[in-house]
């Protein structure tokens, strides 16, 4: 009668103690947590709120948006263990800025950490920067007092820590972590030396990212010279002049459409010695398509539902990725193809994200649209790294935006989108340097994925194993 119950005895005197808003729901009891609890308790551990200065998290308000001023970040910049600071911002005023940063001040060594939103509850370092920043309240921050801050965020990011965060989520819609949760989670108090090797170990990480992003600069700046517009800097003019006809055919009447450095790209593009054909003649475009959220699952053995915030640094993250339960019966839904591209569709128009293997069979939701290559003759890693290079793909979604409440685009308005017919051996060598820095992209995450296991393995067994895990699987393409 009980078969396929799961069922966890608690004594009444541990919810006292421990439980803070006496929850008696079932989910809080389950046993994947208890066993955390067990685990736990055999090592010494100290609660965030003993081993800290300071927990608080960003405004509870949205900001005055600038053109310019000070940066303004939110939680798609919190990656597993990674500050990704190009993922997008925005900016707000000085005044908004010393505002907001009195009160949170993030600083080198902080701890951020996303706390609002279906997913899961990430951290990472605040790195060097060379300027003030703020952030938003999906965003938690801790100021680190008597522990390493990368061996903190590497221990949130592990089982251990998730388990704790996610058992204290609260909400459905838009799950959220209180500071109190935040504060009362427990940290092992491990070696100080044993910390620092996981500092190490993340650092490098790091600077393997950085290597990733410059290789990926390099092959833009290539593109760039390639097309012959490395000196060419888009018009600032303010003002153009149009036929009444122009804006029929275009069906655009707002002025941003018809700034003339729109109009200059396009011209300077369809110039290109090798011609240039329009993006509907080399490949198809779909919308993506709603699945409701009552299918989503953790289980990585389904099909990823991918959305715009696992697309938002140009590359599939599957950090913040949900999965569609096996229950969902698909009816011509798109799914994903090697070497498709996704593009943002709203918000954050102009974002798109080359489909690797693991997303193969990946449905996209209806706020993506998808790029399928027809002609043999594109190559996927040129095409995706024409539409993401700022001056060249970049400027052409920004013409094409209907800037609405949120900026928003659809899959045909990027048909006539021209694209330069690179001769092949050009192609190749583009499409070489992209694969170096997805390759280096990747290194990085598996180091830091190596991080979070040797945690594990002090926390399992002993600091002892977790050094000899590192010692056998923390060498990288960095060290060679």
């Amino acid at each position: 009668m009980l078969e396929g119950l799961e069922i966890s005895e608690v004594v009444y005197s541990w919810i006292l103690a421990n439980n803070f808003d006496l929850r008696i729901d079932s989910e809080y009891f389950l046993k994947k947590y208890t066993h955390i609890d067990n685990v736990l308790s055999r090592i010494g551990t100290k609660c965030i709120k003993e081993i800290s200065s300071k927990i608080t998290d960003g405004t509870h308000y949205t900001p005055d948006y600038q053109d310019t001023g000070y940066k303004f970040f939110s939680a798609i910049n919190v990656s597993d263990n990674y500050f990704d600071a190009d993922a997008g911002f925005k900016y707000i005023s000085e005044k908004e800025h010393k505002q907001l940063f009195s009160r949170c001040n993030p600083v080198e060594n902080d701890v951020l950490l996303r706390k609002v939103g279906v997913g899961d509850r990430k951290a990472c370092v605040v790195p060097k920067m060379d300027e003030q920043f703020s952030i938003f309240v999906s965003v938690a921050l801790i100021k680190c007092k008597s522990i390493n801050p990368y061996f903190l965020s590497t221990f949130i990011n592990s089982k251990y820590g998730q388990s704790q965060l996610l058992r204290f989520n609260k909400g459905i819609g838009q799950p959220d972590l209180h500071l109190e949760d935040i504060a009362r989670c427990q940290i092992p108090m491990l070696n100080e030396t044993f910390q620092l090797r996981i500092e190490q170990l993340v650092k490098i990480a790091h600077k393997i990212i950085q290597q990733s992003k410059e290789q990926y600069t390099k092959a833009e700046n290539l593109l760039v010279k390639e097309l012959g517009l490395e000196n060419w800097q888009p018009s600032k003019d303010a003002t153009t002049v149009q036929t009444f006809g122009n804006t029929q055919t275009s069906n655009r009447w707002d002025a941003e459409y018809y700034q003339p450095k729109f109009e200059e790209l396009k011209q300077k593009l369809l110039a290109y010695a090798n011609s240039t054909k329009s993006l509907s003649q080399i490949a198809d475009t779909y919308r993506g398509d709603l699945i409701n959220d009552d299918l989503y699952c953790d289980d990585i053995n389904c099909s990823a539902y991918i959305r715009g915030a696992d697309i938002s640094s140009n590359e599939l993250k599957e950090d913040k990725m949900v999965y569609i339960d096996k229950l969902f019966v698909p009816d011509n839904e798109i799914k994903c193809q090697l070497n498709d591209i996704v593009f943002a569709l709203i918000g954050s128009v102009g974002t798109a994200a080359l489909v690797t293997s693991p997303f193969v069979g990946s449905y996209i939701s209806n706020n993506l649209g998808l790029i399928r290559i027809t002609d043999n003759s594109i190559k996927a890693e040129y095409l995706h790294l024409f539409l993401t290079t700022p001056s060249l793909g970049g400027l052409l979604f920004e013409q094409k935006e209907k800037r609405t409440a949120q900026p928003k685009i659809s899959d045909n308005d990027i048909w006539d989108f021209p694209v330069p017919l690179l001769d092949s051996a050009k192609q190749d060598e583009l499409a070489v340097m992209i694969q170096d820095s997805m390759k280096l992209e990747a290194e990085s995450q598996r180091l830091l994925e190596v991080a979070k296991r040797t945690v594990e393995i002090a926390i399992e067994e002993n600091e002892e194993k977790a050094i000899q895990y590192i010692n056998e699987y923390g060498k990288s393409l960095y060290d060679k």
